[in-house]
């Protein structure tokens, strides 16, 4: 598209360039790309104009004063009010596509992977955007919900392949911020909501506010609601919408197995191989979004009985009593320690754990006191520090411990791991919390290959 085309009815430019794509980060510009130099949150867009230039973009627009540059650079006073209208120009075909959007602290990972397998299973070609990264080589996300540019281009893509639809995970930044906004959204779904980014939204209210606005979008035409968590402020937030509520109440019989629960549910009784009450509220959301999309209980029970659980959420490492999981809030940490006990009664629990850096602070203490209240021995270690001293990040975390004797501290990640795993006794098992299927770690300036599930089955 001419660039002048896409700038129509938002500034007036003669410029004839032909522009192949658009996004506001520097990193993803190519060859043609028109690239957009916003005002973030630490730092301006207009700072990572050379390194665009450098990766191809041949016009930039912005919403700060101009400067110098060697491509043409035209300035926009409300920059961010015409991105979708942007997006949509380039990329015109992302907003046909419809979209499920999960929110809630934890479980938006599994009921997206959940939903995903049993629409490819019903033959529905869909695909998952979020945590776990997305389908689709050429495109690499680092956010659990992208940015809004690299959303319609993703999107684009999909339709494209012939995607029926898409699952997408939607964190409360991605809220706040308006990355969502344009999209076909018709399908909300909410998990639950814990303590978890209070560095950014600073109050609980401000958090939960953030998570209504998934199903106040006017897109959304059915909401799907955890009854057991915050059900009474999320219904109202969702006013003149189809409410599809869910609560564990819904199985007539629930009964422990090692490996996961003997259900009666509907008119089924079936084993379900996943551990945890939490995966049990998970696979009902995504059974109430398959029904809503159609699909009856003869096509979607045999498909959820067949679920095993999505990459380093309470993954086992091969036969062994060694879990890897992504819990990283107070709550979450305390529901895969819990579940463990109630499933296998003959075991005590170690867990490898530590906190991420330049992230919410005030959980620290509180994870402390989770991990001392539901296993037999701790092991603090790094997560991603970033930019904090790793030490102070431990020193917050034991504030909440007042059994120090319980406590081990290795800060090197791989050390704690193969400690914890070498001195396992008979009748323990071992959680290896906060990172699950990442692939890599932050310690400073530094990203460094690290996987716990690799190292934990090395060891």
């Amino acid at each position: 598209m001419k660039l002048k085309d896409l700038l129509k009815d938002i500034i007036d430019t003669d410029f004839d360039l032909e522009v192949t794509g658009i996004t506001s980060n520097s990193k993803l510009v190519k060859e043609g790309y028109l690239f957009l130099a916003l005002d973030g949150k630490t730092n301006h867009g207009i700072n990572f104009l050379d390194e665009a230039i450098a990766n191809g973009c041949v016009a930039a627009l912005t919403d700060n004063q101009l400067i110098q540059s060697s491509v043409p650079l035209l300035e926009i006073s409300d920059l961010k009010a015409h991105i979708v209208k942007l997006a949509g120009r380039i990329y015109p075909d992302a907003q046909k596509i419809p979209i499920i959007g999960i929110t809630g602290t934890n479980g938006k990972t599994s009921v997206g992977f959940f939903i995903n397998k049993i629409l490819n299973q019903l033959e529905i070609k869909s695909a998952l955007i979020g945590t776990l990264g997305v389908e689709d080589n050429e495109i690499k996300i680092d956010l659990t919900t992208p940015d809004l540019t690299s959303l319609y281009q993703l999107l684009q893509r999909y339709y494209e392949k012939g995607m029926q639809r898409v699952i997408l995970e939607v964190s409360s930044h991605a809220l706040d911020q308006k990355r969502v906004e344009g999209l076909n959204i018709d399908t909300a779904i909410f998990t639950n909501i814990t303590h978890d980014h209070l560095d950014y939204h600073h109050t609980f209210s401000h958090y939960l506010e953030s998570k209504k606005k998934l199903f106040r979008l006017k897109s959304v035409t059915k909401v799907i609601i955890n009854r057991d968590d915050h059900f009474e402020e999320i219904s109202e937030a969702s006013e003149s919408k189809k409410i599809l509520a869910y609560s564990l109440s819904e199985f007539e019989k629930i009964q422990n197995t090692e490996n996961g629960f003997l259900l009666n549910f509907k008119d089924y009784v079936f084993e379900l191989n996943l551990i945890g009450k939490f995966n049990l509220s998970n696979a009902l959301a995504a059974y109430k979004a398959l029904e809503s999309l159609g699909f009856n209980q003869d096509q979607i029970i045999p498909k959820i009985s067949q679920l095993t659980a999505p990459p380093g959420r309470l993954q086992k490492v091969k036969n062994k009593n060694i879990w890897i999981d992504f819990a990283h809030t107070p709550d979450a940490l305390e529901s895969i320690l819990v579940s463990l006990k109630e499933h296998l009664l003959s075991e005590k629990i170690t867990v490898v754990f530590g906190c991420g850096g330049d992230r919410d602070k005030s959980k620290r203490a509180l994870m402390g006191k989770v991990a001392q209240d539901h296993s037999n021995r701790i092991i603090l270690t790094n997560d991603n520090p970033r930019n904090e001293n790793p030490e102070d990040i431990i020193e917050q975390i034991m504030s909440g411990i007042s059994h120090e004797e319980k406590v081990d501290q290795i800060l090197d990640r791989k050390e704690a791991i193969k400690f914890a795993i070498s001195t396992l006794k008979e009748n323990e098992c071992c959680v290896i919390a906060g990172k699950g299927h990442e692939t890599q770690q932050i310690i400073g300036k530094q990203v460094y290959d690290f996987s716990d599930y690799e190292i934990a089955s090395n060891a």
